[in-house]
């Protein structure tokens, strides 16, 4: 081989190591930039009852999202039961988007008072549809295991 076939070669590697950090350099950039919010995709901004604004994956239609569904089942929960009502807790573990049913379900546990007498470990759902935005149903379960809806449905 002859000294400038060698030397060919090693600017061609040099030339494809470059490109490769260049591109690796472009695609830690835009990640940082969506990350600080810089730049970013379609809005998902809700505005709930409260006039405040949510954002953030929206997994169902009409930018409904798990926030969204999370803080109009906390305020019906905190109106039917205001009286009785001691602790409420989201569950954001448990809290999910069924995409089958386009449906939020969204997890509580709570602790009730009943005639003066404590009711502890009760955990509640409350389902909200992805595509009108509505509760379709809250259920509450004690730890006598009974099953209600507050609806009375």
């Amino acid at each position: 081989m002859t000294r400038n076939a060698n030397k060919s070669k090693g600017s061609d590697t040099v030339r494809a190591i470059a490109v490769i950090a260049g591109v690796f350099v472009v695609i830690v950039l835009l990640v940082v930039l969506f990350g600080q919010g810089i730049i970013s995709g379609p809005d998902k901004t809700v505005s709930t009852s409260e006039g405040s604004s949510t954002g953030s994956d929206s997994q169902g239609g009409n930018n409904i999202n798990i926030q969204y569904a999370h803080n109009i089942c906390q305020a019906e929960i905190r109106r039917k039961y205001k009286d009785e009502l001691q602790h409420l807790s989201f569950d954001a573990r448990s809290s999910r988007f069924n995409e089958k049913v386009r449906m939020f379900r969204v997890f509580y546990s709570m602790d009730l008072i009943s005639n003066g007498v404590p009711i502890r470990d009760t955990w509640a759902y409350c389902d909200v549809s992805a595509v009108t935005g509505k509760i379709e149903e809250i259920r509450l379960k004690s730890e006598s295991n009974r099953l209600f809806n507050m609806f009375g449905n």
